[in-house]
């Protein structure tokens, strides 16, 4: 699997030119969020004015704090850029703009969201998307040789359902486009219904949601069905309408990768079952569950080893794996803008769907029981996955710790 080329269409998009005036309060803001690789930017209305709050490697740095008459100048040009309403305060509004940096080359798909905050004061929401940046392979996403060894066996023979089942955030549809590169779509019709479209992947058909025309996932999902694909792309599954037609989708022969809002691969089999999706369809139809989150990535260049503490040990322990002599730890430097991290990797848990496992699921077992057989048939949890880029130098054993504690240490 190789890089992927990936483009964004800009077409009949709004754009804000950067003006290279750092008094312009929305470029400073939009060129600062570059700069320190922002995925998110909020700005909240404080007693003061409106509070600036970056999203940076998955965590939430406070940033200042905008001065009444700087937020809505800031506002004023986020809506006119957008199309929205100046004078309504009082509903939600969304929309997608291109910040555009003419000097430097660079231009950014950033999806604004505005909402009322009480006492006729705005919210805005910046989130920067996907297409900003050329599309990795599954090995550049942090995927082991085993796990892509497991997704290639089910793009050689290319039929039922990959489900890929995350939290928000957690780089579920990077996985999802990066399947979508990896397929030879010479020589397969691939399609794809997403809310809203990222990346732009050439040689895939892709349609976006439109809920102003009533074009809603599932009846976008239904009409891709009509047009002879052979692999299709879900951006996300979040009704019942959308999953009962991905599962007929899955057991009519073709390819059906989705996306899912789920935090183990367990979870992923409750959450067709509440979409009202019969338990022997999805066991019929599923091939793979991909499980996945983000670890910050630790700074190379400021990084220092540490000793493992008796903690660190016992997760190591609990998984039969062999500890590091050392592990790194976070400090700061101008390399990683003072934050110690550098980007995020996934860490993934692959489950392929085999015969004993399918009988599981259509006689209704519960989640323990399925994420025990899960395990048992050769689906290492991801804090394993975790460990092995611990031992790698790659992620801290703070941060696994932290996945651990968060997803793990419950159920031991």
């Amino acid at each position: 699997m190789t890089n992927i080329e990936a483009t964004t269409s800009y077409e009949a998009m709004p754009v804000v030119t950067a003006s290279g005036d750092l008094s312009d309060p929305l470029y400073s803001l939009l060129l600062q969020a570059v700069e320190e690789r922002a995925t998110d930017v909020h700005l909240d209305p404080v007693e003061n004015g409106k509070m600036v709050r970056f999203r940076i490697d998955g965590v939430i740095y406070k940033k200042s704090v905008l001065a009444a008459d700087e937020y809505q100048r800031v506002l004023t040009q986020v809506k006119v850029a957008s199309g929205f309403s100046i004078d309504k305060s009082f509903v939600p509004e969304e929309g997608t703009l291109i910040f555009e940096h003419k000097d430097q080359g660079r231009r950014h798909n950033i999806r604004i969201s505005i909402t009322p905050a009480g006492h006729g004061r705005e919210a805005i929401h910046f989130r920067f998307l996907t297409g900003r940046s050329m599309l990795k392979d599954l090995g550049e996403l942090g995927m082991s040789t085993q796990h892509r060894q497991q997704v290639q066996t089910v793009l050689d023979s290319p039929t039922g359902i990959v489900l890929i089942a995350g939290i928000t955030g957690s780089g579920k549809s990077s996985t999802m486009y990066s399947i979508a590169g990896a397929l030879d779509l010479d020589r397969h019709v691939g399609v794809s219904i997403e809310d809203p479209i990222e990346t732009y992947i050439p040689g895939l058909r892709q349609i976006e949601v439109d809920y102003e025309h009533d074009l809603l996932m599932h009846k976008g999902l239904r009409a891709l069905l009509r047009m002879d694909p052979d692999a299709v792309f879900v951006g996300e599954i979040r009704d019942k309408a959308s999953a009962v037609t991905t599962a007929r989708a899955g057991i009519a022969g073709r390819l059906v990768v989705a996306t899912l809002h789920a935090p183990d691969p367990a979870t992923v089999i409750e959450a067709m079952n509440h979409y009202e999706v019969p338990r022997y369809v999805t066991a019929s139809g599923l091939r793979l569950i991909i499980s996945q989150h983000l670890l910050r990535r630790v700074c190379q260049e400021c990084a220092v080893e540490r000793d493992l503490t008796e903690e660190d040990l016992d997760i190591f322990s609990k998984y039969d794996m062999t500890p590091p002599a050392k592990v790194l730890k976070a400090q700061s430097c101008s390399k990683c803008r003072q934050y110690g991290y550098n980007g995020r990797i996934a860490v993934f848990e692959l489950t392929t769907i085999n015969n004993s496992l399918s009988q599981e699921i259509a006689r209704d077992a519960g989640k323990a029981t399925l994420l025990r057989r899960f395990r048992e048939e050769g689906g290492a949890a991801a804090i394993a996955d975790a460990l092995d880029k611990v031992k790698a130098g790659i992620v801290s054993m703070e941060d696994a710790r932290q996945l651990y504690l968060n997803t793990e240490s419950w159920r031991i």
